[in-house]
Formats: structure tokens, C-alpha cells, sequence
């Protein structure tokens, strides 16, 4: 049985090289993609990602959009 993580994610406005910032800030930035859907640039706060990844391992990541 897996058990699902729900992980709360804001848009990210800022992109390329300005992303460093945002790690400085604490704040990691990525992207979503996969099979037809476009990329989306995402921003999370490090430490709830580092709280939940070591709480749910290394896993697949599965997109719920609403």
C-alpha cells in the first residue's frame, strides 16, 4: 500500500541564473514537467521539502493538478 504525501508549492516568477538568490533565501526552486503538460517553474520553502523528503524517501513524485 503507498501512502501519499501532499506537498504545497507556490509558482516561481523568478528563472535562469537570478535562481541563486532564492537559494540564499532558503527557498529551492524546480520545475514540473512530463508527458503533455508544460513545464511549469515551481518554488517550495527548503526546509518543508527537506521535513517531507525525509519523511517519504527517495520516491517518484506524482502530479495532482487541480
Amino acid at each position: 500500500m503507498s501512502k501519499t504525501i501532499e506537498l504545497t508549492v507556490q509558482p516561481r516568477t523568478v528563472i535562469g541564473k537570478d535562481s541563486k538568490k532564492l537559494r540564499r533565501q532558503g527557498v529551492l526552486p524546480g520545475v514540473i514537467y512530463g508527458y503533455s503538460i508544460e513545464p511549469q517553474a515551481i518554488q517550495i520553502d527548503g526546509r518543508t521539502f527537506q521535513r517531507v523528503y525525509h519523511q517519504a524517501g527517495n520516491v517518484h513524485l506524482t502530479l495532482a493538478m487541480a
